[in-house]
């Protein structure tokens, strides 16, 4: 008879009885940890406590009439150090402390405080953490909370995590930044248990919002307070030293609003549905992926097989692929004597595995990769794939035209990449001992899709063809380098066509070894289906200065002019300041 696991409480038992088995399958009990003075040596000679690792500062002064809302004073402090003690115990620490956003309430705040202390096999992560467990259950979601690992001699593996996933932030009408969301709070564990022929693996992840957390309920918006319950199980067998087969099953019951009490029949099929308290919003979904690779000589091929179900979602990852089903055959091998490798993906995809879309795609799959390197002077890759994936889309006009390098640094604008093809060549004409020239010629093209809540809504589809060239010629007594680049991006968003052109200048020179610059200026115009839109020109100086080789000063100076149709001329200017210690 299977019990109703109406809260969290339930979780956390289960993963203080699986921490209480893994310390008994490794024999460890609570005797006292003796310490070799012989290998410290004394207090005198050995240091009992080392501090290594990093800190940074960085100051932004902002001033200009461009209206970007920018404040006038931005600072970042970065830190990562790492303390041992008696050569035992490590207790890394970083944290990311900054004023950017103070205005606005985020589900996940931009600063952030984490400590791993680390003794003998044991890992602890305290503060602001993200783990992964797999794809399907948890996948990189930041958390504040804790977590541990256990990696002891042996053959059980063991980690658990638990915390807040997101702060509860009322619905804003005049915030167009954040959305509003639930206080959330996760919890998982994994269970290894590995052998040198196999591996065999548990993943158990629970996240719950708190109903009770908002004032005003967004409902309108399709934000409703949510429960999931994963549960994976993994493996993986090696019959012999060039033959593996991995796989893994994830099973999720998803609940969409929490305020629902009422109990009908739910969707899917799946092993937790004796003991998941299931309500109305509930359902279930499956998971399932396995591959078979095998290894001979310099080649690898190998099959592969991934189901999805429709609606499949976990709440500890940020987004996720369903409704999908893949055939796939991988292969990779050395050609051309050595000098270049092919490798590539080829499969059946399709999805509507429900029968409930109206209509449904079907197509064949692949991802190709060549490089060839016939000499020192020569570089080429080529790749092309039609696989979904997220990622970031960013053209190089994005780098260029950003005011400081922290712009964007905490952006979630993922899009959905269903085409993806790049060329890169570079060539060096001239590798002599005082000067070194090279050309490198890169072009991009993405076919993309901005998705919101699993809908890709009208003119969110687009077209990117980017291309980037330089010409650099590098003086090496002197130090001194220059670079000369030509940009272009050209892409479609609905009836729509955007293009932007321009050169690009820079200068970089090293000074006594302690002293580096560099100056840069650029020039790009944008049109819109054919109509002048704007044109920017910026410019950089950047000094550094090192000091007993830990410290390094940074001064950087960005200087840009903006002509925008209908709107006239802008001038803006950004100063930073930054200070690096290294030890």
């Amino acid at each position: 008879m299977y019990l109703k696991i109406n809260n969290m409480t339930r979780l956390l038992t289960t993963i203080k009885i699986l921490m209480l088995f893994v310390f008994l399958m490794n024999g460890i009990g609570l005797k006292s940890q003796n310490v070799d003075l012989e290998k410290l040596g004394s207090i005198k000679n050995n240091k009992p406590v080392k501090f290594s690792g990093g800190l940074s500062a960085n100051s932004i002064f902002y001033n200009g009439n461009g209206g970007t809302g920018r404040d006038p004073f931005i600072y970042y402090l970065n830190g990562n150090v790492n303390m041992n003690i008696l050569g035992l115990i490590d207790l890394p620490f970083s944290f990311n402390i900054t004023n950017y956003g103070a205005g606005f309430n985020y589900p996940t705040l931009p600063n952030r405080l984490c400590i791993s202390p680390k003794y003998k096999w044991i890992t602890a992560h305290i503060g602001d953490v993200n783990m992964t467990y797999s794809p399907y259950t948890l996948n990189g979601h930041l958390f504040r909370g804790a977590g541990v690992e256990l990696d002891p001699k042996g053959s059980i593996k063991f980690s658990a995590m638990a915390g807040q996933f997101q702060r509860g932030v009322e619905y804003d009408p005049n915030n167009k930044v954040t959305f509003a969301s639930y206080k959330r709070f996760g919890y998982g564990a994994r269970l290894n248990f590995v052998k040198k022929r196999y591996k065999l693996g548990m993943i158990v992840f629970a996240a719950k919002d708190k109903v009770n957390s908002l004032i005003l309920k967004p409902d309108s918006l399709n934000i409703l307070p949510q429960q999931n319950l994963v549960v994976s199980w993994t493996g993986s067998v090696m019959p012999t030293k060039d033959l593996e087969l991995t796989a893994e099953y994830a099973t999720s019951a998803l609940t969409r609003d929490l305020r629902d009490n009422t109990k009908l029949s739910n969707t899917g099929k799946s092993v937790l549905k004796g003991i998941f308290n299931t309500k109305n919003s509930t359902s279930f979904y499956n998971a399932i992926k396995a591959n078979l690779n095998y290894k001979f000589k310099n080649k690898i091929i190998g099959v592969g097989y991934e189901r999805i179900d429709p609606g499949y979602q976990t709440l500890g990852s940020y987004y996720f692929n369903n409704d999908l089903e893949n055939i796939t055959f991988n292969f990779a091998q050395p050609i051309l004597k050595q000098k270049g490798n092919i490798s590539g993906n080829f499969g059946y995809q399709h999805d509507n595995l429900d029968g409930k879309k109206f209509g449904s795609n079907k197509r064949v799959v692949y991802a190709i990769n060549v490089n060839y390197t016939p000499n020192q002077k020569l570089y080429t890759t080529a790749s092309y794939s039609n696989f979904q994936t997220f990622m970031y889309i960013r053209s190089q006009f994005q780098n260029i035209n950003q005011f400081t390098q922290f712009q964007n640094i905490d952006t979630l604008n993922y899009s959905q990449i269903s085409q993806n093809a790049n060329f890169n060549v570079n060539y060096t004409f001239d590798r002599r001992t005082k000067k070194n020239q090279s050309v490198n010629v890169n072009l991009n093209y993405l076919d993309a899709a901005d998705r919101q809540g699993g809908i890709v809504r009208f003119g969110n589809a687009s077209q990117f063809f980017n291309l980037a060239t330089s010409y650099t010629i590098l003086f090496v007594p002197q130090s001194l380098s220059i670079t000369a680049a030509y940009n272009a991006s050209y892409n479609t968003i609905g009836k729509n066509e955007y293009l932007t052109l321009g050169p690009t200048v820079a200068v970089n020179s090293k000074l006594f070894k302690q002293i580096s610059t560099s100056l840069s200026a650029s020039y790009n115009k944008t049109k819109t289906s054919g109509v002048y839109e704007n044109a920017v020109f910026n410019t950089r100086a950047n000094f550094g200065y090192t000091l007993f080789t830990k410290h390094l000063f940074s001064l950087s100076l960005m200087d840009q002019w903006r002509d925008v149709k209908l709107k006239g001329n802008t001038n803006d200017i950004v100063v930073t300041l930054g200070y690096n210690y290294s030890f």
